[in-house]
This record gives structure tokens, C-alpha cells and sequence, in this order.
């Protein structure tokens, strides 16, 4: 998708990392500046929800890494609360990602279209 490099961690050791992709020169931004992407996958079962305290646990980790933004990716889905937090309510969308599996199996869909 364009990304100048892209890491996937080792299963232990990441650091709340499972991908790292950095993005350079990106045309929509004039050519200027480097974006630093996080995901981290949780892969649960669908009554496995991922909770506020797995997104708070990113926040601390996109904070950390100086990163641009994080995605919190789930083959399941969130709790309901999470959406509400008013801790994370302020970064999702901004700086905070929520990729359900809904979501998620709609842009596997949209990759083999292309």
C-alpha cells in the first residue's frame, strides 16, 4: 500500500508492535514528512471482545514510539464501553484506530477486487 518499510515483530518481544510500517514522502502530504504506523492484531475468538484496557495499553505504546497513529485490529470485536471511554474517546478515529472484524474482512474483500 505504499509504505517505504514495513516490519512484522517476532511473536514475543514486539512491545504491543505486530506491525510497524513507515510511510515517506507521501504525495498527499506534498512529499513531505514520514508517518509511523502501529497495528496490533488481537486474534480472539467472536465472544472474546478486545477491551478499553487493550486500547489505553496502544495509547502508552503509540506514545512511546513516537508513532503517528495505531490500529487495534481484532478477528472478534470490542466491548461496548470501549467506544464510550472517556479516556480513549478523544484519540479513536484520531490517532487510535478500532478495526473490528467486520471491518477487517471488508478491506480483504476490497484487496482482491484490485
Amino acid at each position: 500500500m505504499g509504505a517505504a518499510e514495513v516490519i512484522l515483530t517476532p511473536r514475543s518481544g514486539d512491545l504491543g508492535r505486530d506491525v510497524i510500517a513507515t510511510f515517506k514522502g507521501l504525495e498527499t502530504f506534498r512529499n513531505v514528512g514520514t508517518l509511523r504506523l502501529l497495528d496490533q492484531v488481537k486474534r480472539y475468538s467472536p465472544t472474546n471482545l478486545v477491551t478499553a484496557e487493550h486500547a489505553r495499553a496502544l495509547l502508552g505504546v503509540i506514545e512511546a514510539d513516537k508513532a503517528t497513529k495505531g490500529f487495534l485490529t481484532t478477528t472478534s470485536d470490542f466491548a461496548p464501553e470501549l467506544h464510550e471511554d472517556r479516556l480513549l474517546k478523544p484519540y479513536i478515529g484520531a490517532r487510535l484506530e478500532l478495526v473490528n472484524r467486520t471491518k477487517l474482512l471488508a478491506w480483504f474483500e476490497g484487496l482482491t477486487k484490485k
